[in-house]
């Protein structure tokens, strides 16, 4: 007669619980709320997103299967969170471009993608006041269980979200984000002629966040609805501006010998026709080593009718090193042109079996 092995089931539930593994991205956010919030394109808002992670966030994963993911809600948004239901498909694969360097083409930035969940995902409904601390149980969190495992054997990994909101009703569901403090810098130079400015009285500007190799600057200007807009973009700005009452604009000023020209048309005034309307360009910086520290001189004419106007010069220095967030996004809004976001995250968790 075979010896017979008795094993109490005590030991059984021991094992299952040490194969579950949770992982917060990044780790120092587990129980901490992050500095910042962040939209995911598909998750309330017709787009997609895919989020990059670089394999030092991930090595408890190594060897594992990926079975969920779970975002936490922004407790520090000043709104309540209106909650939905939304269509969501999210696939998984190895990163196929690296965290400091994505593609705006998101084919690019994936390897071997398995979809793992399609279907309906509830985000529910939330006031603004905050908890004691971050947590990721009911309706601080949506969590989506995997129909199908991806088997996870290490390095840079992509999951890639692709959703939209079921019906009309507003959705209003930011999940906690983290962000890296690499930025450009910006110096406004000069004065700008013509009756349009923003409140605090400035035709032009630019984000620093933008000015980072790999993301996207983008240039706007204050003007008259319907005039063109004209962005020169040079290599820093003249020793002497130029007095632009020699082609007809008393009070206007050049200071940028343009590179690089880009005309677009002046939008209808977004907020209010004291403002004007609104021009932009958004400029993709290249993810190069080269581009660290580079100096670039911006300015924009507008020409309405026989008018000619300028806005004042930026002086603007793309940032000295790359982000150390380990995280890269790229998103794209329903209709819109896709973002590269180097610096900002959302905080999430992935479960591991």
């Amino acid at each position: 007669m075979r010896p017979v092995l008795i094993v109490p089931c005590a030991l059984f539930a021991a094992a299952a619980v040490v194969a579950q593994t949770d992982v917060v991205v990044p780790a120092a956010q587990a129980g901490a709320e992050g500095d910042s919030a962040r939209m995911v394109e598909g998750l309330g808002h017709a787009g997609r997103q895919q989020i990059l992670v670089h394999v030092s966030h991930l090595a408890p994963l190594a060897g594992r299967r990926l079975t969920a993911l779970t975002f936490r809600r922004d407790h520090t948004a000043d709104f309540t969170g209106l909650g939905g239901e939304i269509d969501l498909v999210v696939r998984v694969g190895a990163a196929g471009r690296t965290v400091t360097a994505p593609s705006r083409t998101f084919a690019d930035n994936v390897v071997g993608a398995v979809e793992v969940f399609r279907g309906r995902v509830t985000l529910p409904a939330a006031s603004p006041s905050a908890p004691a601390s971050a947590v990721w149980t009911g309706d601080n969190a949506v969590r989506v269980q995997f129909t199908t495992p991806y088997a996870y054997a290490g390095g840079d990994l992509c999951v890639d979200l692709a959703g939209a909101p079921v019906g009309t009703a507003p959705i209003v569901w930011y999940p906690d984000a983290v962000s890296d403090a690499t930025t450009g810098i910006v110096t406004v130079v000069g004065t700008a002629c013509g009756p349009f400015a923003n409140p605090s009285g400035q035709r032009t500007g630019v984000g620093p966040r933008g000015l980072v190799p790999g993301e996207t600057a983008r240039f706007t200007t204050w003007g008259t609805p319907g005039a063109f807009a004209i962005l020169g973009l040079g290599g820093g700005l003249r020793s002497q501006p130029l007095d632009l009452a020699l082609v007809g604009a008393p009070g206007c000023t050049l200071h940028v010998d343009p590179l690089i020209t880009l005309v677009t048309v002046v939008s209808p005034p977004p907020f209010g026709p004291e403002l004007g309307g609104l021009a932009q360009h958004r400029v993709p910086l290249p993810a190069q080593q080269s581009m660290l520290g580079v100096h670039l001189g911006a300015q924009w004419l507008e020409l309405a009718g026989a008018a000619l106007t300028a806005s004042e010069a930026l002086d603007c220095t793309v940032a000295t090193q790359v982000p150390g967030l380990g995280i890269a996004v790229v998103s794209q809004l329903a209709g819109r042109e896709v973002d590269v976001d180097l610096t900002r995250a959302p905080v999430l968790r992935l479960s591991a079996q």
